[in-house]
């Protein structure tokens, strides 16, 4: 019994509450609660060096969770990288929106106080931005999934996917076209 309670303990966190088992889309469903949490925080806050901290924190505690899962998802899926296990999506959508926000403060510290900045619709873009890229993989995440079979590899590719992300995410609102 106790192996059961285990299982579905680590099945329900490693699947992002069961979004993660979706037989369409898995990493994209599964990745929902984690926008979905950066949202109710921004309802809280629209300071982007709370968001900042939040995400950061977040980013921080859903790496150590996966690094500590991965071994089980990997013998509980029979796959070496299980895409049922989205918590390497969680990471890397929380990076693009961290890198973001820092390459925000870097280069443009005025747009922080602009009217015309969206905290919302950052969110979204960084999101379909992260998945596309996450999707396709551009190298060198894709040698990163490839050849890399650890705990590891399965969050680098996603971190790199979404550092490509946010350089796109900020090009785009830099440019004004979103």
């Amino acid at each position: 019994m106790k192996t059961k309670t285990k299982n579905f303990v680590n099945n329900t966190i490693g699947s992002s509450f069961g979004l993660g088992l979706s037989p369409i889309l898995p990493g994209s469903f599964g990745t929902i609660p984690a926008v979905l949490l950066h949202y109710l925080f921004t309802l809280y806050s629209q300071n982007l060096i709370l968001q900042l901290i939040f995400l950061s924190v977040f980013f921080i505690l859903t790496s150590v969770v996966h690094y500590r899962l991965t071994a089980w998802a990997v013998i509980y899926y029979n796959d070496n990288d299980p895409g049922q296990f989205v918590l390497d999506e969680i990471v890397g959508y929380l990076y693009t929106q961290i890198q973001f926000i820092l390459l925000l403060f870097v280069f443009n510290p005025i747009f922080l106080n602009n009217p015309v900045y969206s905290t919302n619709k950052m969110m979204i873009w960084g999101f379909i931005l992260f998945r596309v890229l996450d999707m396709i993989k551009i190298p060198p995440a894709w040698q990163v999934d490839k050849k890399m079979h650890n705990a590891t590899g399965i969050i680098l590719d996603d971190i790199i996917s979404g550092f490509y992300a946010s350089i796109v995410l900020y090009g785009l609102f830099y440019y004004s076209i979103i």
